[in-house]
């Protein structure tokens, strides 16, 4: 089948990270001490790393609960507002401190061969859009590592209209929102859900809210320590196809 829309997730498919996202870097409690002890004395902050870490959860968890509490099933949070509040700073340091936490420590690459992927997708005439639990530096960190590699914009690549980001919206996936906000958008470029593949490194968040919004779905199983298989939640989902290695989109795709 030729797909007339390819739609991406971004850390742990186009991006290569220590991290796959926030909840996985809060689970780290060691690497997160040793991230936020650099972050404290970078930016000479007057507080104890450990007690900023305690603080940074417990203000997602409150976020988590109000919003769950009007009903959003999978809420996101704005990191820099609760970041903000804590080191009583300006959201704008407050952004330098988690852009510097993401680019220097969390260490993001893109995967290796993705570009000449992303543009032979481009060069078929294929629609090309994200749909992605993100932050505020998720777009900046992509618009980067896309001009260390010679694409001047990120716009060269993707649809303006088909990029979707959970902080924007204020939830996040597997929440089926996204995905069905993506249909509409997709409807006016004449694209059904069937002709659409959705390519991601999670079963559950990626695999299985694509295909029960009706998307093809491909797990991205190129980098094995990106890999999130959630096997109580996804016993019975099988992608559409499992990529291995970046060169087998040429043959998905033609």
């Amino acid at each position: 089948m030729r797909y007339k829309a390819v739609l991406w997730d971004v850390y742990g498919t186009i991006v290569r990270s220590k991290y796959v996202d926030i909840t996985d870097f809060i689970k780290k409690k060691k690497a997160m001490i040793q991230s936020f002890t650099k972050v404290v004395k970078k930016f000479d902050l007057d507080i104890d790393p450990e007690v900023l870490i305690t603080r940074l959860i417990e203000g997602i968890q409150k976020i988590h609960a109000i919003k769950k509490g009007k009903g959003i099933g999978y809420p996101e949070v704005i990191i820099e507002d609760i970041l903000a509040e804590i080191l009583n700073c300006s959201k704008e340091k407050a952004k330098e401190i988690i852009l510097y936490n993401e680019m220097e420590l969390n260490n993001p690459k893109l995967q290796p061969g993705i570009v000449e992927i992303l543009t032979f997708v481009k060069n078929q005439g294929i629609k090309q859009g994200i749909i992605s639990n993100a932050q505020f530096y998720t777009p900046i960190t992509l618009r980067f590592l896309l001009k260390k590699n010679k694409i001047n914009s990120v716009y060269d690549i993707f649809n303006k209209d088909l990029l979707i980001f959970s902080y924007k919206l204020g939830i996040a996936k597997p929440s089926k929102f996204l995905f069905e906000l993506t249909k509409k958008r997709l409807k006016k470029h004449n694209i059904t859900p069937g002709q659409a593949l959705f390519i991601g490194n999670d079963m559950l968040t990626d695999v299985k809210t694509a295909q029960d919004s009706g998307f093809k779905a491909a797990l991205f199983a190129v980098h094995k320590k990106s890999i999130r298989y959630h096997k109580k939640h996804t016993k019975n989902v099988k992608p559409d196809f499992i990529i291995t290695h970046v060169a087998q989109m040429k043959n998905i795709l033609t």
